[in-house]
């Protein structure tokens, strides 16, 4: 399925999902008309939002990263998130936690802000994320190197560089559909945005400035899917979880029954 095709999908499911809980169809009704038709009669949206987050070092020699991953997540403006968002804010804020930033790997390893929070505490922030995550009609590719083949900081980027770019042209009309592409990236990693800067130049692209995680939910989403792309690579490849997953999530098993297959949507 390609790239907007999947977000109009999944935008269908979350608008017959509002309909059936008896709220006004009207609004539905009006966000669906503008991007569920034919693409002869396409009309452009107005914009897509791209949140990027990596995991992983270039350095091909870093234990025990073995892999690189960078994660986007593709919203359509056009596609309302404000009530999941509301009902995320409620209920972090039910449980205590108001406004709280939630990050994966501090809360498994029990760092920064998380330091003096009990495991079941953080379990149930993480829980709360990624109920968030399931209901969000966004899409979602992560890229992933393994190290091994790729034994140099060069050779990891242009690994990652080809396979965005295989991506970008494989949905190359869907993406022109687009007046604006706003990318949202945290300038973690200098090599990160230089690829970006490389696969969407072709496109009417704004990098945003002063990006920070605790300002966007969704930017919260791309580190919950990059932090558990990762740990699905290890469930793949047989790879054994760090000391901290293995007690965070109960071992493997209890990893992939409650977390890896209910998001595997999000996982590709």
């Amino acid at each position: 399925m390609s790239c907007v095709g999947e977000i109009r999908q999944l935008a269908k499911a979350q608008a017959g999902a509002t309909h059936r809980k008896g709220k006004s169809p009207t609004k539905r009704r009006r966000v669906i008309s503008a991007i569920f038709h034919d693409k002869r009669k396409f009309v452009a949206a107005k914009e897509l939002s791209v949140f990027v987050d990596e995991s992983g070092s270039f350095d091909a020699d870093c234990f025990p990263s073995r892999f690189y991953v960078v994660s986007l997540v593709f919203h359509d403006q056009t596609i309302d998130v404000s009530s999941i968002i509301s009902d995320l804010e409620q209920s972090l804020a039910g449980s205590g936690f108001p406004g709280i930033c939630i990050h994966v790997g501090p809360i498994i390893r029990r760092e920064d802000e998380f330091r003096k929070m009990e495991i079941v505490v953080r379990r149930r922030l993480l829980y709360k994320m990624t109920v968030f995550a399931r209901k969000a009609p966004v899409m979602c590719r992560s890229f992933c190197v393994d190290k091994r083949y790729h034994s140099t900081p060069e050779a990891i980027e242009q690994c990652l560089e080809r396979a965005m770019s295989d991506f970008m042209s494989s949905n190359a009309e869907d993406f022109s559909c687009y007046e604006s592409v706003k990318i949202y990236y945290d300038n973690g990693q200098s090599r990160v945005l230089s690829i970006l800067r490389k696969v969407f130049k072709h496109l009417p692209v704004e990098y945003k400035e002063n990006v920070k995680p605790e300002n966007y939910r969704l930017f919260q989403l791309a580190d919950l899917v990059c932090s558990f792309r990762l740990l699905a690579l290890k469930h793949e490849t047989g790879l054994p979880l760090s000391k901290s997953e293995e007690y965070f999530f109960f071992g493997v098993r209890p990893l992939y029954k409650n977390f890896l297959r209910p998001l595997s949507r999000l996982l590709k």
